[in-house]
């Protein structure tokens, strides 16, 4: 090498370093922002590339297969008070229609069987998506004239997840005594008209089993992001996705709509246009119940209008009721009530508006019990 050719060497050589020095503090950086917006509520949707196998596999291990998720089994409809000697009806769905922070008799199912004056079997179970209140119909098939299923929103969002990992975006209410993951749940792909089912992985279960379940998973796809090496890259994403992301990929209300990216509203259609074919079959009648969440009633927010009519167009034989003119109608009354109760769910007077728009449409689709 010759003495001039030397300064050239050591030029690239020090900006060679320079560079490594600048990706170096870069990545340390990165690294130290994803680990702060995951330690501090995480409003950048950052999870660790090995967050699944970081898992405690004693604590995994514990999870036992249920054909529809959740820890524990759900299979008997919710006890209640009302006995009339016949059942006509059965009511399927999540907290809302189960009923939580309410007791037996203060539900809308029970105060629909008050008013047709037969028993209306409760199978809501909360938290469920309406992925989940299809397969429960599917599992106990009860024999009742009608089957009434109770909608919100939330029910279309938890449809697209795979657990409450990504969906919820925290911890599980210490309440439920279980981890997130343990919320694992199955779930529906769409592809062209055709539902697929992606099932729980059986016992034993893995954390890679786990894993592979989330691969669909809507949050996960679309609003997380996944904290990998180069770190840099992962952040800028991360920063991408918040700042420049459409707010309807994760408004709640908006999945009501057809466009939605999540598609959730139109596995919704087929998930219901499915149940609707075998309760027909079965010589019954499906009614779904739209329900708005409490404050869509007072802000006046009917999100779902588009849905219902939709849902007409494609299952003219399903009976659609929408519960917000009465829930209106008793926000506007003269003692003007609160209608939700301290976690959220519809006080015994909202319930029982909607089990009188629940009688109404009934007996405006000509559905008798």
């Amino acid at each position: 090498m010759s003495p001039s050719s030397r300064p050239r060497l050591w030029t690239f050589t020090h900006a060679a370093l320079l560079a490594l020095l600048v990706f170096g503090t870069f990545e340390v950086l990165s690294y130290a922002f994803g680990e702060y917006s995951r330690r501090n509520g995480n409003p950048y949707f950052i999870y660790r590339s090995d967050f699944f196998a970081r898992l405690d596999p004693a604590e995994v291990a514990k999870r036992r297969y249920r054909p529809l998720g959740w820890p524990r089994e759900q299979r008997e409809p919710r006890t209640d008070p009302a006995k009339f000697g016949r059942i006509c009806a059965s009511a399927f769905g999540d907290s809302f229609t189960y009923g939580e922070e309410v007791e037996n008799d203060q539900t809308w199912p029970h105060a629909v069987a008050d008013a047709l004056k037969c028993e209306v079997r409760n199978f809501g179970v909360g938290a469920y998506g309406l992925d989940q209140a299809l397969l429960r119909y599917e599992l106990l098939m009860p024999e009742t004239p009608i089957v009434l299923v109770g909608i919100i929103i939330e029910m279309l969002r938890r449809e697209v997840a795979a657990s409450w990992v990504f969906y919820a975006g925290r911890d599980i209410p210490a309440k439920y005594g279980f981890p997130p993951y343990f919320y694992e749940k199955p779930y529906f792909l769409l592809r062209g008209n055709e539902l697929i089912e992606v099932p729980l992985p059986p016992d034993p279960v893995t954390s890679s089993h786990m894993e592979r379940h989330h691969q669909y998973d809507y949050y996960r796809r679309e609003l997380w992001t996944r904290l990998d090496f180069p770190y840099s890259l992962s952040v800028v994403r991360a920063l991408h996705r918040y700042f420049m992301r459409d707010p309807m990929s994760f408004s709640g209300p908006l999945f009501w709509q057809q466009q939605h990216p999540s598609g959730a509203a139109k596995l919704a259609l087929g998930l219901l246009d499915r149940l609707a074919k075998q309760v027909n079959e079965r010589g019954g009648h499906l009614a779904v119940v739209l329900t708005p969440l409490p404050g869509d009633v007072t802000e006046n927010r009917a999100y779902y209008e588009g849905f219902g009519a939709a849902l007409r167009e494609q299952s003219p034989q399903i009976c659609i009721i929408s519960a917000l003119p009465k829930l209106r109608e008793l926000a506007s009354s003269a003692d003007k009530p609160g209608l939700s109760m301290p976690e959220g769910h519809y006080v015994p007077q909202a319930n029982r508006a909607i089990a009188r728009a629940v009688v109404a449409g009934l007996e405006t689709c000509g559905i008798t019990p």
